[in-house]
């Protein structure tokens, strides 16, 4: 096909039935106004204008009152990433460069095969947010009155002469700091010596209690009214392994009544 060319330089209207052909290689070309605002005067329908703000090509309507986006609206293609789609992003894979300062990443996930993937960073943040009060939970709660007159010797044997009340066993899976908590109703029937109580692990006394409550001649158990309450707490920081705590109890003189009227103790993991 052959075109004619045709050169319009002055300000009369034209009416074009043909095809207007832009030589691009020799320098045709069509301009179409541009800017950052539309124009408002000597407007017509069906003329064209390009937001360069925008990037948007518009044209002006049949009714000559608005200007509408001619461009075409990009077709949607998340859901063609997400499950279900034709192109699933996997996302456990996602790569995060990012190095943490609050948790270790952590690749045993199957879905991971490097430390910089997103699901090597959630598992690492699943491990630090793991709460770890009450790992390895172990109690005793013993609610049986014992009343002895066991004297401390230090030195004599495992639990030192005192009367041994409570065994409790703490298996840690976990390394870690582990918590052991004590507390027991106690009374003594003496004024001038001492009831004892002590918690044993490894052969190393952890908890030692010694008072002189200087209270005698009462009529509850033990030779006394008085009912005394006492707690404490250890740490210890351990590591995977089965540890054995001893609870005993007794008095400094061999004539007076150490009584324990209940004992609970609870072993667990706090960091």
């Amino acid at each position: 096909m052959e075109y004619s060319f045709i050169e319009i330089n002055d300000g009369s209207d034209r009416t074009i039935t043909g095809i207007i052909a832009y030589d691009r290689d020799n320098g045709g070309r069509l301009i179409i106004p541009s800017g950052t605002a539309f124009p408002v005067t000597g407007v017509l329908a069906g003329e064209l204008f390009f937001r360069t703000d925008e990037m948007l090509l518009y044209v002006r309507d049949i009714t000559n009152t608005s200007w509408d986006s001619s461009s075409a609206t990009p077709t949607p293609h998340a859901p063609t990433h997400i499950e279900g789609g034709t192109d699933v992003i996997d996302g456990d894979q996602l790569e995060i460069d990012y190095t943490p300062a609050n948790y270790v990443r952590d690749v045993t996930p199957g879905e991971v095969t490097t430390t910089t993937q997103l699901t090597a960073h959630l598992a690492g943040i699943d491990n630090a947010l793991a709460p770890s009060m009450f790992t390895d939970l172990a109690t005793v709660f013993n609610t049986t009155v014992q009343t002895v007159t066991n004297t401390y010797s230090v030195g004599a044997d495992a639990q030192d002469g005192l009367l041994l009340r409570d065994t409790l066993v703490g298996n840690v899976t976990v390394a870690g700091v582990y918590r052991l908590d004590i507390t027991y109703l106690w009374n003594h029937d003496a004024q001038s010596n001492d009831f004892i109580a002590q918690v044993k692990e490894g052969g190393v006394v952890r908890y030692f209690h010694r008072q002189e409550p200087k209270d005698s001649l009462g009529t509850g158990v033990g030779g006394t009214d008085q009912v005394h309450t006492a707690s404490g707490f250890i740490l210890l920081n351990l590591g995977v392994g089965s540890f054995t705590f001893e609870f005993s109890f007794g008095t400094s003189a061999g004539a007076a009544e150490s009584t324990v009227l209940q004992s609970y103790l609870m072993f667990y993991k706090v960091s």
